[in-house]
């Protein structure tokens, strides 16, 4: 009963050093190098896309004022140029403007994704040291129960022959 007793001791502190040492790191600070894992690859796709159809409508602004200026006989002057060429600067800030907005919305909901998934990570971290540490108390307190019970019996057992010897002693006198 003595070594069922250390034993569960043992056991016991055991579990509660795995139960420990599971949930060691899981104070630790989100790393934000990890954001690119969750990236969609499919953003450039979709900057790509973005990017064609901003090009497409300043053609057909473009398209627009050749016609207008063939219309009023200005064809071919600076002023035309001058319209073409703000056409095009417009284009590029637009295209420039919306693929950051794209590349910053994409990497916003990487983050997000990346910081819940560290968090997950880190609950389940946390529950599996909990659960380990609860288990170990349970075994333990298991194998304590049955020491007790052991060491009860063992009394039991001392008492019940200490009983017979003076049974028998007063047995053997009466011979």
């Amino acid at each position: 009963a003595g070594r069922e007793l250390k034993s569960a001791g043992e056991s016991s502190r055991k579990s509660a050093q795995e139960g420990i040492a599971a949930l060691k790191g899981t104070g630790a600070q989100f790393d934000p190098s990890t954001i690119d894992r969750f990236m969609d690859p499919y953003t450039q796709n979709v900057i790509d896309a973005e990017q064609a159809e901003i090009e497409r409508l300043g053609n057909t602004q473009r398209q627009q004022a050749k016609s207008q200026a063939v219309q009023s006989g200005a064809f071919g002057g600076s002023r035309g140029g001058i319209e073409q060429a703000e056409i095009g600067r417009n284009i590029l800030q637009q295209q420039a403007k919306t693929g950051a907005q794209l590349r910053s919305q994409g990497y916003q909901q990487a983050a997000q994704q990346a910081q819940q998934s560290f968090e997950q990570a880190q609950g389940r971290q946390q529950n599996l040291g909990q659960l380990t540490s609860s288990l170990g108390q349970a075994g333990a307190a298991t194998r304590l129960q049955a020491a007790q019970a052991a060491g009860n019996l063992g009394l039991s057992a001392e008492e019940l022959s200490q009983s017979g010897a003076i049974s028998r002693s007063g047995w053997d006198a009466s011979w």
